[in-house]
């Protein structure tokens, strides 16, 4: 009976082990998820798993954008400092163009001075020739004929 109280007191024991193990595993239970939530998570992980590989190979187009990016910026930049050596070129033949053209501007405005002094010697030679040629003749005939008339008739 000795063995038999004390594989009694050993079982009341053990029953509140196997309480204790019963409320501490109830307890984990509740916070363990079943397996259709378990599902989910993975599916919920696939999805994860594909939208970072997407965003990698968005992010490795982007670099490769980036890329093309930095290049074609090198290109502009060539195509700029092209672009300043031309204006500076166009700048420099402007300037002799305005040099050469105020020149001809000169060389024109002498040769109308020129032509117009010319012109002017001209009319006025005509002008002596008709004097000597027609008016001068006139005159002497219209003393003539006053000096006729005004000797006749007196």
């Amino acid at each position: 009976m000795a063995n038999f109280a004390e594989q009694f007191g050993q079982m009341q024991h053990d029953i509140g082990v196997i309480k204790i193990d019963q409320a501490v595993m109830m307890t984990r239970s509740e916070h363990f998820a079943t397996r259709s939530e378990l599902h989910e998570v993975k599916l919920d992980v696939q999805v994860l798993k594909t939208d970072v590989h997407n965003l990698k190979q968005d992010v490795n187009e982007l670099k490769g954008d980036v890329r093309v990016l930095k290049v074609d910026v090198q290109e502009l930049k060539v195509d700029v400092l092209a672009l300043k050596t031309d204006m500076k070129q166009v700048k420099t033949e402007l300037h002799e163009f305005k040099g050469t053209f105020d020149l001809f501007r000169t060389e024109v405005g002498k040769a109308f001075a020129d032509a117009e002094i010319r012109t002017n010697d001209r009319f006025d030679a005509l002008n002596s020739r008709i004097t000597w040629t027609l008016l001068a003749p006139a005159i002497l005939g219209i003393m003539a004929w006053f000096a006729k008339t005004a000797l006749l008739a007196a």
